[in-house]
């Protein structure tokens, strides 16, 4: 039997974990008490569309602008969907929390990908 290639068990691993996102609810609606809330991944999805419209009558480049659109959530995946007040509550330290947990969910992909 062949091996995997470990470049494809990276896209899995990434892609499973990515996949993490559609069963994390917003926080802030879940405070608000809305029912069934939005799950982070639908925030993502949506994020993405709404970037690419303006980008697009703009002339700018929508490629890059919809990639910073999907990418900017995932380190959620590992510190959760935080409020702001709760990322002010943890001051500084969640800025480099959430660097941290961006390199650890992008670090199955191969190292072209991950430090795009």
């Amino acid at each position: 039997m062949q091996e995997k290639d470990p470049g494809i068990e990276g896209l899995i691993d990434f892609l499973s974990i990515v996949g993490r996102l559609k069963r994390l609810p917003r926080t802030g609606w879940v405070e608000a008490g809305i029912k069934e809330p939005e799950s982070v991944a639908d925030h993502s999805f949506r994020t993405a569309v709404l970037a690419m419209i303006p980008a697009d009558l703009e002339g700018l480049d929508s490629d890059k602008v919809m990639r910073m659109a999907l990418l900017h959530d995932l380190a959620e995946v590992e510190t959760g969907d935080l409020t702001p007040d709760q990322k002010s509550e943890r001051g500084g330290a969640y800025a480099s929390e959430e660097r941290r947990a961006s390199g650890r969910v992008l670090s199955p992909l191969p190292k072209a990908l991950s430090a795009a």
